[in-house]
């Protein structure tokens, strides 16, 4: 975004049309940002950190005032909101349990905070990278190919990290599943109900109400009623912190504190590069959430947005968060819409936020620290029951059976195994469901017989009469989409079901039109190969049509096509490899001599009442010779006459300015051509050209009109032109119906 274009919104946005707009919903959603710093900072500096929960915020409130900053000044929709990602906390939630279970019990405590804080900024820099880098290379559409049900998993599994998140920031423990039942102790029973009622009722209310006004007041009764019933059993503030029922007490002073670099060669490297895969999963998760959040905004504002432009913003984003310790983040999904429904996209809704992120890491958060511990569990409750929500309760009703299976899989194992195995079981499950599904689509979109599918050469009577009686030896599939090895040996089937069908001609030839397919596997090759080998067997032909240069290579190099191959042959298009097939059938067929130079005559008196009349009709014919190449019709002239075609061979092509002439259809000895226009009376569609030299008769426009004079002859003229026409449109109809049969 060209900064000149940023200044000039940001000077059309100071109007206070727009300015107080913009400073309500900044001011609203600066304050959530920052309850969300710490609730985050709470979910990763839990247990034996929580003495570091201070800096920790500070750190995360760092980050996410970067963060709306930036996405503010460069995304390429404006009213974009930026914040740190909740799968980033997550994942780093475990990573900071892990690190601190893996070190010895006598391990100084500042020590681990500094080696969690390294994984942290490391992440948060190479997601940043990540993110840059793919949409400097325009990578950004690759979501588009992420199947549902992977994402349903991931977005699950998050869900439910989150809800065991939460009862372990209201409980002050690490929760999984051998310290679950724990929670059913009174002492922890007490501690956890209040802000579970809490955050379901925020779920309630949400889903009644989609005003922006909801969560702060709901929160704001929450703490009435909270304190309200203290004050009822005589608990004093003081009571309440040393009891651990308050996130506080928080210092009344800056949250901004430098990390002691000293403390850096004591870091143990090792137990940071372990935790590799999960800093690879969370730039996955955070790259995924960052395209699936601009996509889900983009829906809703009706507005499109430039992803690899986002990409980019947000990696320059990241790479600055990193800097002070934040946590990888990218596009708020609510506080961007929550701006939106104040009526204040505005690029000033994004600064305004990270202003007040800066006003309370400069001035402190003193005032959070009489939050209710309860409380705050409740509201991170709320954000994990709004994913489980969404794909374990709606999820029944609008996903597949198949697809949700996975995503309640994903659940299921992560609860019970671990977050990492629950994703990688939910990449496989869902990528074992597309193949499945892919390989159930039909490769073959049509699959046609010679009787009723014909090359555009129009024939005599009696080749036509030879061509559907051995035509059923010619078979056509007509392949579309990407083959595989699932696809493939559909193919494969159809074939040995097709030989073996004894009610029907011995298969001659097969015609493969390749002309849909996208492109093919290497693991199609020994279909293909088997294919070939059915083809020496039962001793057909195999014609492949349509080639691309990537199929035709690839087929090249496993063998399947070799030089001097007797018995499979490429042809650049379908119809003139119909066209060979069918002079194979009747250069089978023995003929009598001279059939092929019947005199039109002769053709005529078989169509009309007698031999006299072909006779008289022939008197009106003019008697022609054309040479190769020679026009008979220009395309675009007017209709004056139609050609009997005595001898030879003529081509109808549409041509095109500066492209090749596209051959519409081959007419040989018997046929008739020019017609159609010349009784429309309308521009010629086509040219007609002779292939070689051809002996033809000329009816004009004028000998119609002087047949007049004999209507008996007239009316068996029209009448042959009309069962030519109906014959043609008889062809045309078989073809339909196989094509649709």
């Amino acid at each position: 975004m060209p900064v000149s274009r940023v200044l000039s919104e940001l000077r059309q946005e100071i109007r206070p049309s727009r300015l107080l707009p913009a400073l309500f919903a900044g001011l609203i959603i600066g304050a959530t940002m920052v309850l969300w710093s710490v609730t985050i900072a709470a979910l990763v500096f839990n247990g034996v950190l929580e003495p570091f929960l201070v800096r920790g915020t500070g750190y995360f409130l760092f980050g996410s005032m970067v963060l709306a900053l930036v996405m503010a000044l460069m995304s390429s929709y404006p009213g974009m909101i930026a914040g740190s990602d909740e799968a980033a906390a997550i994942i780093l939630s475990l990573v900071a349990s892990a690190l601190a279970a893996s070190m010895p019990p006598s391990t100084d405590a500042e020590l681990v905070f500094t080696t969690v804080m390294v994984v942290v900024v490391v992440s948060t820099l190479l997601s940043g990278l990540v993110f840059l880098v793919l949409g400097q290379f325009k990578l950004g559409n690759l979501v588009r190919f992420i199947p549902l049900p992977v994402v349903g998993g991931v977005v699950v599994t998050m869900g439910w990290l989150i809800v065991v998140g939460a009862f372990g920031v209201m409980i002050d423990q690490d929760i999984d599943m051998n310290t679950l039942p724990s929670l059913l102790q009174p002492g922890n029973v007490v501690r956890w109900l209040p802000g579970a009622v809490f955050g379901v009722a925020l779920v309630i209310a949400t889903r009644t109400s989609s005003h922006y006004l909801v969560l702060p007041v709901m929160f704001a009764i929450a703490i009435g009623v909270f304190y309200l019933s203290t004050g009822v059993f005589g608990l004093p503030v003081a009571e309440l912190e040393a009891g651990g029922w308050l996130v506080g007490p928080f210092p009344d002073q800056s949250l901004w504190a430098t990390m002691d670099a000293s403390m850096l060669h004591r870091v143990d490297w090792g137990l940071v590069a372990a935790q590799a895969d999960s800093v690879g999963s969370l730039i996955l998760l955070c790259l995924l959430g960052l395209l699936l959040s601009a996509t889900g905004i983009e829906l809703v504002v009706k507005r499109d947005m430039d992803l690899n432009r986002e990409l980019v913003s947000a990696g320059i984003a990241n790479v600055a968060a990193a800097l002070g310790g934040g946590v990888t983040g990218s596009h708020s999904v609510e506080d961007s819409l929550l701006a939106r429904e104040i009526n204040a996209s505005y690029r000033l809704t994004g600064i305004i936020t990270a202003l007040v992120c800066l006003l309370a890491l400069v001035f402190g958060i003193s005032f959070l620290s009489y939050l209710p511990k309860t409380l705050l569990g409740g509201f991170i409750l709320f954000f994990g029951l709004i994913l489980m929500i969404e794909w374990v309760y709606e999820g029944w009703f609008k996903l597949p059976r198949a697809d949700y299976a996975v995503v309640i899989l994903c659940l299921l194992v992560s609860a019970s195994v671990g977050y990492l195995q629950g994703i990688a079981v939910g990449i496989v499950a869902g990528a074992s469901i597309f193949v499945f599904n892919y390989s159930r689509v039909d490769v073959i979109k049509h699959a046609l017989s010679g009787i009723n599918y014909h090359s555009n050469v129009e024939r005599d009577g009696e080749s036509q009469k030879i061509l559907i009686e051995q035509g059923d030896r010619i078979c056509l599939l007509v392949l579309e989409g990407f083959i595989f090895f699932g696809t493939a040996h559909k193919v494969l089937t159809w074939i040995k079901e097709r030989l073996a069908d004894r009610s029907r001609l011995a298969l001659g030839y097969l015609i493969l039109d390749f002309r849909n397919v996208s492109d093919v596997d290497t693991s199609t090759v020994s279909c293909f190969i088997k294919i070939k080998h059915l083809a020496e067997q039962a001793e057909f032909r195999i014609l492949m049509t349509n080639l691309s240069g990537e199929i035709l290579s690839s087929l090249s190099r496993g063998e399947v096509i070799e030089q001097d191959e007797p018995v499979i042959q490429i042809f650049t298009n379908t119809d003139r490899g119909l066209e060979w097939c069918e002079q194979q059938l009747l250069d089978a067929v023995p003929r009598d001599a001279g059939v092929a130079e019947i005199r039109l005559f002769d053709r005529l008196s078989r169509q009309l009442s007698d031999r006299d009349r072909a006779a008289l009709l022939m008197t009106y014919l003019d008697l022609q010779y054309a040479a190769e190449g020679e026009y008979l019709i220009r395309q675009g002239d007017d209709s004056t006459d139609l050609f009997f075609i005595e001898s030879g061979r003529v081509t109808v092509q549409f041509e095109m300015r500066d492209q090749e002439p596209v051959r519409l259809r081959s007419m040989g000895a018997g046929t008739v051509v020019g017609e159609v226009a010349l009784y429309l009376g309308i521009p010629r569609s086509a040219s007609v050209v002779a292939e070689v030299p051809s002996v033809v008769y000329r009816l004009t426009r004028e000998a119609m009109e002087k047949m007049k004079e004999d209507p008996a002859l007239e009316a068996e003229f029209h009448a042959f032109v009309v069962r030519m026409l109906a014959s043609r449109l008889a062809a045309t109809n078989k073809l339909v119906n196989a094509l649709h049969g």
